[in-house]
């Protein structure tokens, strides 16, 4: 099993700091990546969540945050990766909505069951959707991982 960690850097660098498109029933490409880069912006705040080194308070504040970065990114969307989007971010959600329930308790959260069965059912959509995303970035955004 992947620890909290990998999935979340997986699923973030390849994908949720690389998304955007264009406009045939979504959000528009301008918007979009403006999103992706004010969630860019974020990258301490998710490094936090993951780096096993904060507060249950912390995180709990962290996860606030990133809820609404995530929730943004959705809106803004354009059809042509409002799947993966809505893929990358439902995983994120789902993550925060089990750290929640195990009181942001890192270690606990990564010891459940029910935590180990979401990344095994998911990992394989989640890996998709964010290698189609970090490209479609790349080409459209002109944003490459990592850089902000």
């Amino acid at each position: 099993m992947k620890a909290i960690p990998m999935f979340a850097v997986a699923a973030l660098s390849a994908g949720l700091l690389s998304a955007c498109g264009d406009d045939d029933g979504g959000g528009s490409a301008a918007s979009f990546c403006d999103a992706v880069r004010a969630f860019d912006e974020q990258g301490s705040t998710m490094s936090l969540i993951f780096s096993g080194n904060a507060s249950p308070e912390e995180l709990e504040a962290a996860v606030a945050t990133m809820g609404g970065e995530l929730d943004s990114l959705r809106a803004s969307a354009p059809s042509d990766v409002k799947a993966d989007v809505t893929t990358v971010t439902n995983g994120f959600k789902e993550v925060f909505r089990l750290m929640g329930e195990y009181d942001y308790d890192i270690i606990a959260l990564s010891a459940s069951a029910e935590f180990q069965e979401f990344q095994a059912s998911q990992s394989d959509a989640m890996d998709a959707a964010t290698d189609r995303l970090d490209a479609y970035t790349e080409r459209e955004c002109g944003l490459v991982v990592g850089d902000s």
